[in-house]
């Protein structure tokens, strides 16, 4: 590694090189991040957290209608950031990855300075 760079530097340029290499990459990162970005798909994967729960649970956590919370889960759901299950007449969502969380944190930790302990589910 180049004395002249920092680590935390030089490993930024390397994953971002990655990327700028490799176009199916940037467009997968950007559909990915689309998908995220309203808040009330950052709320439900924070409501979510490491959890599984019922339509009616995120409701109540999310504080919306029903066809508002099916219609985010549906974008969610089409780019693989959550996955449901079915028992019975209940359907259950839950984050597919980690790393979609601390994805979360992270945008936490950039944009919600105020907010100092760790969670997964945030007030968006």
């Amino acid at each position: 590694m180049p004395q002249s760079i920092p680590a935390t530097q030089y490993s930024y340029r390397r994953h971002t090189k990655v990327l700028v290499e490799h176009p199916e990459n940037l467009e997968h990162a950007a559909k990915i991040l689309k998908s995220m970005a309203h808040p009330m798909r950052l709320k439900l994967l924070c409501a979510l957290g490491n959890e599984e729960c019922c339509v009616k649970e995120l409701l109540c956590r999310v504080g919306t209608t029903q066809t508002n919370v099916s219609q985010h889960l549906n974008i969610l759901r089409s780019t693989r950031l959550v996955i449901k299950r079915r028992q019975g007449n209940k359907y259950f969502y839950r984050v597919t990855h980690d790393r979609t969380l601390e994805l979360v944190d992270r945008i936490r930790e950039a944009y919600c300075p105020n907010f100092n302990t760790k969670s997964t589910i945030l007030k968006f």
